[in-house]
């Protein structure tokens, strides 16, 4: 997800678009939220994950901001697993915004 956000801000730099904010990236992982974020390796992290230390030098460059989100408000889940339709529903608003039905 990381590495699509830089190609897409390196794509609207080209375009005439630089973006200057630090892009949201929402994760509703606790450990992934703190490896991210901190400069942590505790017991429970089995191994180095050199894409977690990619994420954080991301996040500490300024080019993304990791944000902790509820698992109900996650709208990745729409991408990852089966939802009920309410839950599809809200998730797809959130990332497409209000639909209509074609006539």
């Amino acid at each position: 997800m990381v590495k699509d956000t830089i190609w897409l801000r390196q794509l609207a730099h080209e375009l005439g678009c630089t973006q200057r904010k630090p892009t949201p990236q929402s994760t509703d992982n606790r450990g992934v939220y703190l490896q991210s974020t901190k400069q942590v390796n505790h017991a429970a992290a089995k191994h180095f994950r050199i894409s977690q230390v990619f994420i954080r030098n991301t996040s500490d460059n300024g080019v993304i901001r990791i944000e902790k989100v509820d698992t109900s408000l996650n709208g990745a889940d729409i991408f990852t697993k089966a939802l009920v339709k309410e839950s599809f529903i809200r998730h797809r608003l959130a990332i497409m915004g209000p639909q209509e039905c074609p006539r």
